[in-house]
């Protein structure tokens, strides 16, 4: 194959974005500030992305994404500027993408991010130029031929860029080796990610459900990153996952904050409407236990069971259960 792989330059423009990070968190906390970079860090609001550029070129410095003359038979005319290559390139990188998803997003907060109608990409797709896909496709005619590259648009601002880079290059590098066929159609301009045009495969939508795919015995991750990253990598998703399942957060002490009771906002009218009908069930709860008691204690009072100590316990016990 006559071409290489830019890695020292891709890898120095990510520490351009790595290191800034480290410093900026090294700094801050001097101040008692601690940065998160957090993918979601607001809800109601989109989240930070992470989005990354990639290109292949040769010794000599040609574009090898980008086509020399246009393809009229291509079988979409998104590709007609795409080479043969980066078209085997894109395919590994559709088809091997739900396997590497802790990679690209690693955290429990980054799918958060990773919904509807919030401008993040959710399924397994790609377009020319398209801004919502999972990758954009910008070759000609939009972009001049040596600007041939694609931009995945799945990791948030909380990914590891070196683990994205490695991860896309690994899947893009087993579709050439592989000669893998593209496996769905574009998303086209006006044809929203999700949408009845949309025909890939939702990603996953918690950091538990993409590592479960990320350790199976059949994932692509074991095939191009091997069994001893891939256990290792996942055990320690596995242990952010533990910890979180064990957290008590501010939701459960208050699952509805000053921020969300606005009525007049949709999110306060439901947060609302959650209040009353827990309040409601609550009530019915509490009006259960009160008769079930009130039973109870007219079978020890037939009985002669108790003395009156134990009855007036009784009767305590049931109007609190009313108030409550």
């Amino acid at each position: 194959m006559p071409c290489i792989l830019c890695i020292p330059c891709q890898c120095s423009r990510t520490a351009n974005v790595y290191v800034p990070r480290y410093v900026v968190k090294s700094v801050s906390t001097k101040y008692g500030i601690v940065p998160c970079f957090m993918a979601k860090p607001k809800q109601g609001l989109p989240g930070n992305s992470g989005h990354m550029h990639l290109s292949l070129v040769d010794k000599d410095g040609k574009n090898m994404l980008a086509r020399e003359t246009r393809d009229e038979n291509a079988k979409w005319t998104d590709i007609a500027g795409l080479s043969d290559l980066g078209r085997y390139f894109l395919a590994g990188i559709l088809e091997g993408l739900p396997d590497v998803m802790p990679l690209v997003a690693p955290t429990i907060n980054s799918y958060k991010r990773l919904v509807e109608n919030f401008w993040a990409p959710v399924t397994v797709s790609w377009g020319l130029e398209h801004r919502a896909a999972s990758i954009r496709l910008i070759a000609p005619p939009t972009a001049k031929p040596g600007a041939t590259r694609f931009e995945i648009r799945v990791s948030g601002a909380d990914a590891n860029p070196f683990f994205v880079l490695a991860a896309v290059l690994a899947l893009g590098w087993r579709g050439v080796e592989k000669k893998l066929e593209i496996p769905c159609p574009p998303l086209g301009k006006g044809e929203e990610v999700g949408g009845s045009s949309d025909q890939g495969a939702r990603l996953a939508k918690s950091l538990r459900e993409a590592n479960d795919r990320f350790m199976r015995k059949e994932s692509i991750a074991r095939e191009v990153f091997g069994d001893d990253f891939v256990d290792h990598y996942g055990g320690t998703r596995e242990h952010e996952i533990r910890v979180w399942d064990e957290a008590v957060t501010d939701w459960y002490v208050d699952p509805y904050p000053p921020e969300r009771k606005d009525v007049n906002s949709r999110q306060g009218g439901q947060a609302v409407y959650r209040n009353c009908m827990r309040t409601r069930v609550n009530l019915v709860a509490g009006c259960i236990s009160a008769m079930l008691l009130n039973k109870a204690w007219e079978t020890m009072l037939l009985k002669g069971v108790g003395s009156n100590v134990t009855q007036r316990r009784w009767r305590l016990l049931v109007r609190s259960c009313i108030k409550t």
